[in-house]
């Protein structure tokens, strides 16, 4: 769900700000004195990169005193970060997806030999999962690591996505959506949080320093056309991760939590159950790694419950039996030494 979300929400906040780049203008300026002259397509585009207002809580006007620049760099370059953003949700996905080969294959099998409905292929999947963990026993701890360190990686992804739109939008991401609620625009001076935040007009200046201008300094006054787009994108966005945040740290902590007895007997949770099937549950967790029962867990998925319950139950018996081969086989040894 992670990477599902995060990638297509993503692309499709790219789509829109980018096809909204191409299909309307983006901005228009004009001298701040002649409001009917407009600023040339070389100095708007200095302006594209360029919008600054004045710091809360001093109004962006003309004749303001004592204006902190406040630069909007965001403006031209957010879709590249929508973009670059949905790339990086998706390496979770391609880190989950390392996981065995084998294994997978066997839960490919079991799958299909699900769909048949039949006793014979149930009993051949049964056979071939015991085959398997005969074959793989106490290897699967790897499996079930990577699978703890890909939700450590996502939520770590998602804080650092929030920590890097709270300062692109000046420390104004975190409380986006309580501080600016009913998100309306005060349209009369443009002092609301929201206009703050995603100010539709702005100022540009070209003074000597930018080497086009023959050192004369000019104040153009901006309407930044997108800036409307950019609240509710934002907004989206900031939705999407606080859940992708609540809910990668609850799996986190569930996964932490299910290496641990007695949590742990939760991976080999069925609806069906007994004094008996109980039994030979505690015997599966006590011949059983935590990498062991994840990868039970995931054949479950594949199997039905009578079906599972009588592989569990094969496989304490095989277990038995082998430690038995184990046991005779070391008095040999012994009586051979002797």
């Amino acid at each position: 769900m992670h990477y599902c979300l995060g990638v297509c929400v993503f692309l499709l906040a790219y789509n829109i700000v980018q096809g909204n780049w191409f299909l309307r203008e983006t901005i228009h300026c004009v001298e701040a004195f002649n409001g009917e002259t407009l600023v040339s397509t070389q100095k708007k585009n200095i302006c594209l990169s360029y919008p600054y207002t004045c710091e809360p809580p001093v109004p962006t006007r003309y004749g303001s005193n004592e204006c902190q620049r406040r630069y909007q760099l965001f403006y031209r370059w957010i879709h590249f970060i929508f973009l670059i953003l949905s790339a990086l949700y998706y390496t979770p996905r391609i880190l989950a997806k390392g996981k065995d080969h084998q294994l997978r294959k066997l839960l490919t099998d079991l799958s299909a030999r699900d769909e048949n409905y039949d006793k014979a292929s149930l009993q051949e999947g049964t056979r071939l999962a015991l085959l398997y963990f005969k074959n793989h026993s106490f290897v699967h701890t790897p499996l079930y690591a990577r699978m703890v360190f890909c939700h450590a990686y996502a939520l770590v992804i998602d804080m650092a996505t929030l920590f890097f739109f709270d300062f692109m939008l000046h420390n104004g991401f975190y409380g986006l959506v309580y501080t600016t609620y009913p998100w309306n625009r005060n349209p009369s001076n443009f002092n609301d949080s929201m206009s703050q935040h995603f100010p539709p007009y702005a100022f540009c200046t070209i003074d000597k320093y930018n080497l086009i201008n023959n050192a004369r300094v000019e104040n153009y006054g901006c309407h930044l056309m997108l800036m409307e787009l950019y609240e509710k994108v934002f907004i989206v966005i900031w939705f999407l991760l606080v859940v992708l945040i609540a809910v990668t740290m609850l799996s986190l902590l569930v996964l932490l939590f299910l290496c641990l007895p007695p949590f742990n007997r939760l991976l080999l949770h069925t609806c069906i159950t007994s004094s008996y099937i109980r039994e030979v549950k505690k015997e599966v967790l006590k011949i059983s790694s935590v990498g062991d029962l994840f990868a039970l867990s995931l054949m479950k998925r594949h199997m039905n419950e009578r079906q599972y319950l009588k592989f569990l139950e094969c496989l304490v018996q095989a277990s038995e039996n082998h430690l038995k081969e184990v046991l005779v086989e070391s008095q040999h040894t012994d009586a051979n030494i002797c």
